[in-house]
């Protein structure tokens, strides 16, 4: 998990399955990329969220589905 610690008015774009957590100062935009903004249509990104400070972002680098294969084993069995 990576912190990031936004200081009033800054902001990162993140792919939102990557979000933990976020403080509640945060504000957050969800919205489409900007027409001209290839990177994220070849990235297969068609919604991205804003995070605008102050506040911390928690984030997971693996995707969902990685992320769910990670924590399985740590998960009580039935």
């Amino acid at each position: 998990m990576v912190e990031y610690d936004l200081k009033a008015g800054e902001s990162i774009i993140v792919d939102a399955w990557h979000l933990v957590a976020y403080q509640s100062t945060v504000q957050f935009k969800i919205q489409k990329p900007r027409e001209g903004k290839l990177e994220y249509v070849q990235a297969g990104e068609w919604i991205i969220c804003r995070y605008v400070g102050p506040g911390k972002d928690w984030l997971q680098t693996r995707n969902r589905s990685e992320f769910a294969k990670v924590i399985h084993r740590y998960l009580p069995k039935k």
